[in-house]
């Protein structure tokens, strides 16, 4: 039995439906480990990656990190990596506002980081934040076995980095999109689970 461990954005983690649960699903015979959080920076997910890989030190253990988009800022004071689940089927708990924050350029949900939030990208540079960017997924690929993006992405980093949506093409990509678009519906995270079992050869 091996264990794969995920990490990433809302793109990874969303609730209604995500390729992880549907991956374990498919292959019962080996655990997933389901990291990532929703809105959070490649900051958070980087650092989440690095606690995780001191605590699953054995070698039937696998790394897979979803790259989100720059120019999201995410702080903590702590992260509580409690995992919850049953089977081969195991999530961190949403904790937004609990153990984090954090916002993107086109949002801030709290009031009181709104003077901040509009602040940081007054002073900021794109040329600061995609360096910054950059380090960050540098850091994921030197410590993952899978990286990739699930959207297009302007600085591409890595030249040889799968795009899931230029994988897919736009229009079999928003076919797959949720009623909202803000995410896979169920067969594109059914679709999603199918490509990512055979990337890593899970069962083969």
């Amino acid at each position: 039995m091996s264990n794969y461990h995920f990490f990433g954005c809302s793109w990874t983690s969303w609730t209604r439906t995500n390729y992880v649960e549907e991956l374990a699903k498919l292959t019962p015979e080996h655990n997933f480990y389901n990291w990532a959080q929703s809105g959070s920076s490649i900051a958070l997910s980087t650092y989440l990656l690095d606690a995780v890989k001191h605590r699953y030190t054995e070698d039937n253990n696998y790394f897979i990190f979803q790259a989100t988009t720059p120019y999201r800022v995410s702080w903590w004071n702590t992260m509580d990596i409690r995992l919850s689940g049953k089977l081969n089927y195991f999530k961190l708990p949403e904790q937004d506002g609990k153990y984090w924050q954090g916002f993107s350029a086109a949002n801030c949900k709290d009031k009181a980081f709104r003077k901040y939030h509009k602040q940081y990208y007054m002073t900021n540079t794109n040329t600061n934040m995609n360096h910054e960017y950059k380090t960050y997924c540098k850091f994921a690929k030197d410590n993952s076995d899978y990286i990739f993006w699930q959207r297009k992405q302007e600085n591409k980093v890595f030249d040889n980095m799968i795009c899931v949506q230029d994988l897919l093409g736009e229009e079999t990509y928003n076919k797959y999109l949720s009623s909202d678009g803000s995410h896979f519906a169920q067969p594109g995270s059914k679709w999603q689970a199918q490509w990512i079992k055979k990337e890593l050869k899970i069962g083969i």
